[in-house]
């Protein structure tokens, strides 16, 4: 009696064990911004001719990471950290994994659009916070003086490999964006250890770039990439000088997705049209 009643014991332990485990990893939340996102217009007045006759614009060159931090350091809050800043890890240690999770349609055309879901899942010991919100009006303002905005924002670029010629990436044209403002945690979504994101993106099976050097190509052996790009970014006006500058958050680059790239069937346009063309 006792040997089976500490097996069922051991039975249940191992249950219970597995079930938290199933809980422990899970989904943490979904967005859909194939349509229905909007990027924040500029909001700063640029001040008259009388006080400013000429404005001075200048870019500044994007800095290549933001603090290494999530909160307070020294005693001090980071006031101007991104709220998302990646937490500190071991040397070496990835904090997000980024993949394609799903491709629609799985056959691709060139010159058509796409649709790819793609999953950030939290690789890391801490919660991590990516921008969350697909209207960026809703979250961009002003400094109480009106010479300065910011807002973060993350959104995917899209990479193709086809053809046998080089194996040379085409970067293509992708649509849709999360926003969020560096100091309001409501507009981000935080990512506990082991949960993933879904957010669904779109994209057109066409070079993004004002100019491409390689064809895409028929291929039954392409790959499909996604790189996550993250950043603060921050318009200023003050005493006649414009600025706009780039703060990287960070830069995740998914596994390769395999797809199908099919040539576009040419418009065979209406059989009934072209007999009565061919008529005397």
């Amino acid at each position: 009696m006792f040997p089976k009643l500490v097996l069922k014991t051991l039975i249940l332990a191992v249950l219970c064990i597995g079930l938290y485990s199933l809980c422990a990893a899970q989904e943490a939340g979904s967005r859909d911004v194939t349509e229905n996102w909007r990027a924040p217009q500029d909001h700063l007045l640029i001040p008259p001719v009388e006080i400013c006759p000429e404005i001075k614009s200048t870019i500044d060159a994007p800095k290549k990471e933001a603090p290494q931090n999530d909160g307070p350091q020294n005693g001090k809050p980071e006031i101007d950290a991104p709220q998302s800043a990646i937490p500190k890890a071991r040397s070496g240690d990835p904090v997000l994994a980024l993949t394609i999770s799903d491709l629609t349609p799985r056959q691709l055309h060139p010159g058509e659009d796409f649709t790819a879901t793609v999953r950030l899942k939290n690789v890391s010991t801490a919660g991590i916070r990516i921008p969350w919100q697909p209207d960026g009006e809703q979250v961009t303002r002003e400094s109480s003086d009106g010479s300065e905005e910011k807002y973060e924002v993350a959104d995917v670029n899209f990479r193709i490999v086809s053809g046998s010629q080089g194996r040379l990436p085409v970067y293509l044209e992708s649509y849709g964006a999360l926003f969020a403002h560096p100091q309001n945690r409501d507009n981000y979504k935080e990512i506990q250890p082991g949960h993933w994101v879904n957010v669904r993106f779109k994209g057109t099976v066409a070079c993004g770039l004002p100019e491409c050097s390689v064809e895409i190509r028929p291929d039954e052996h392409a790959t499909l990439t996604a790189i996550w790009y993250q950043r603060v970014l921050v318009h200023s006006i003050r005493a006649c000088n414009e600025k706009h500058s780039s703060l990287l958050v960070r830069q995740l680059d998914s596994t390769p997705f395999p797809v199908v790239i099919q040539r576009k069937e040419a418009s065979t346009g209406d059989p009934a049209q072209k007999k009565e063309s061919r008529q005397p």
